[in-house]
């Protein structure tokens, strides 16, 4: 299903550098703002972590590693079964064998049809995953989660306008659809629609006050409008709901940062370091923040850990940007 782990992340970064008016240090290969003050207090980092919530549409955070490969399957029921199995475990491509296998015994199976799709793009494979979406859509025009998928599909091919009728007919379909109705929120706010997103959000949460996504897409959303209340209280709610989610704590601390609360910032960003021990950007943003409160020797070695993660993953965008800051700290 369509996440907004990457908006989130754009929307955080124009959030900290724009609606909060202060420096920010991103690890892309842009250069830091100068600092004003002869003894520079840089600020967060924002959240980097695209888990997944994508291409477009990243995989659940707690989701267990592929460990099946598919079997035969000798009706149609149970290719769709197993497929639906492994799809549900990341196996996309023993899904996607699975699932052919399923339209083979039966062509008019929309089930299939939409899960290979899904399948599909999970791996990039946008073109030919588009294809099934439509077919499912055709084979059963009355399935709500068919033109879901197709929307999810279409708005990881950047067709967001297409996506927004798709979800709009699940919606239509089935009201209750509650991630068609995050969804439709996601692909509004992406074309820059962001209080109708703001309202689609919130009928998400009425249907389901616990949906977690629909929490932090509504708080992204609010930060990138400067509104830091109703942000951090939308990521507030979310941890509570699901508190193992990385980038949902990394991104609240960002928030409080902004409200300068920053021993609450630092408690978020530790427990996000707890549950991804290799999120740089958030130890980055917790060694930022340390120094931000005087604690000088502590602060340094959270960012000299951040840089070995960074240069560990291969991004010397990141490392160069933490040298820098370490370099100006006297670190």
């Amino acid at each position: 299903w369509l996440k907004i782990s990457r908006m989130r992340k754009s929307i955080i970064m124009a959030m900290a550098a724009i609606a909060l008016g202060i420096t920010t240090v991103s690890c892309s290969s842009q250069k830091p703002q100068a600092e004003k003050s002869p003894s520079p207090s840089p600020s967060p980092l924002p959240s980097t972590n695209t888990q997944s919530p994508t291409a477009l549409f990243p995989k659940n955070p707690n989701q267990p590693p592929p460990s099946i490969f598919p079997s035969s399957a000798n009706t149609a029921a149970d290719a769709i079964n197993q497929g639906l199995a492994l799809y549900q475990q990341g196996n996309y491509k023993g899904a996607e064998i699975v699932l052919q296998r399923a339209i083979t015994l039966d062509p008019n199976n929309a089930t299939a049809q939409y899960t290979l799709c899904k399948a599909m793009a999970e791996q990039g494979k946008l073109e030919a995953a588009v294809a099934y979406c439509q077919t499912a859509v055709r084979v059963a025009p009355k399935d709500s989660n068919a033109h879901a998928s197709l929307g999810n599909t279409l708005g990881k091919m950047g067709k967001m306008e297409e996506a927004i009728a798709s979800f709009r007919k699940a919606i239509e379909l089935d009201p209750k659809n509650i991630k068609a109705q995050d969804n439709l929120g996601v692909a509004l706010a992406k074309t820059g629609k962001l209080d109708e997103a703001i309202a689609q959000h919130q009928k998400a949460i009425a249907i389901d006050p616990k949906y977690v996504q629909a929490h932090m897409n509504l708080g992204t959303i609010f930060a990138a409008q400067g509104k830091l209340e109703p942000a951090v209280s939308e990521y507030q709610q979310a941890v509570a709901l699901n508190p193992n989610i990385p980038e949902a704590f990394a991104n609240l601390g960002i928030l409080l940062v902004a409200q300068k609360k920053l021993p609450e910032a630092s408690e978020a960003f530790k427990k996000a370091i707890a549950l991804n021990p290799n999120a740089a950007d958030a130890r980055a943003n917790l060694g930022i923040t340390l120094y931000q409160q005087g604690n000088k020797q502590e602060a340094i070695l959270q960012l000299k850990q951040a840089r070995d993660i960074f240069k560990a993953q291969g991004n010397n965008p990141g490392v160069t940007q933490i040298d820098q800051i370490l370099q100006k700290i006297g670190g």
